[in-house]
């Protein structure tokens, strides 16, 4: 099992929506490009049913929630338990929003931690001080799991975006993580059918929320171990490129390499 825990102390970051767009683009893309079956589980911390363990399947993916009462951290680790059962699964962790000691349990059985920000600087001096309460608690207790900050529903046009980079937050902070490798390459963009596929009852997608996903959900495969082939999916030219009325003339999710970052995390004053 390898497993992908997303987290963030701040509500509305993005957590949720950045968790099921990675589980359909594990689930969804990287299936049909590779041909190979990964059994994606999306354990949401932060949704309440009475039935938690049960693992619900209304999408490629399998949805699993939590109680909401003093025995969640029991049933997390029942569904944690039940995932490592399912020979190569794959584990995705919605966290919730000012839940850090579950935060801190989820760095002892991620082998990735993806903190999403938005572009407000509220949203990533939130995320600077995140990486550096948890990559301080990974580093205390010997841990190995590495930390990404991503730049999620970033503005889906271009001079939106030139105007957001000029911001003296994005800067400071985009200039510093990228120094010390631990910035996600790829913007995710502000998309309308981020709506659509967070609908729990009839949850759908575009053609380009499936290439971005299948994009992302391809370089978080290969970061944690997951053997993808050698289909790099997208478009023609393994890009996945967008259509108009939805970030058309965006740069997110451009053909790059695979980020690298230190065996250990690096912390960021």
């Amino acid at each position: 099992m390898k497993t992908v825990a997303i987290l963030g102390s701040k509500g509305g970051c993005g957590k949720s929506t950045l968790s099921s767009f990675l589980a359909h683009g594990m689930s969804s893309g990287v299936e049909e490009a590779t041909g190979k079956k990964i059994w994606t589980i999306l354990l949401r911390t932060d949704n309440r049913t009475k039935k938690a363990t049960d693992l619900i399947d209304k999408r490629k993916f399998y949805l699993a929630s939590v109680p909401g009462n003093d025995s969640d951290e029991e049933y997390i680790m029942q569904v944690v338990e039940m995932s490592n059962q399912i020979p190569g699964s794959f584990l995705v962790v919605d966290g919730g929003a000012n839940r850090r000691v579950y935060d801190f349990a989820a760095c002892h059985i991620a082998d990735l931690i993806l903190l999403p920000t938005g572009s407000s600087e509220e949203d990533v001096e939130t995320a600077q001080s995140d990486y550096e309460e948890l990559s301080e608690y990974i580093e205390t207790n010997g841990l190995k799991t590495e930390i990404y900050i991503v730049r999620h529903k970033w503005p889906g046009v271009q001079s939106k975006l030139d105007f957001i980079m000029k911001t003296p937050w994005a800067q400071k902070y985009v200039k510093k993580w990228t120094k010390a490798g631990i910035l996600f390459p790829y913007i995710i963009p502000d998309m309308p059918s981020f709506l659509y596929l967070n609908n729990g009852n009839d949850p759908k997608s575009t053609l380009l929320l499936n290439k971005l996903s299948t994009k992302f959900a391809q370089v978080i495969g290969m970061k944690v171990g997951i053997d993808l082939g050698t289909d790099e999916g997208g478009g023609e030219d393994g890009s996945a490129s967008a259509s108009a009325g939805e970030a058309a003339s965006h740069p997110a999710m451009a053909d790059v390499q695979p980020p690298t970052v230190a065996e250990e995390p690096r912390k960021v004053a």
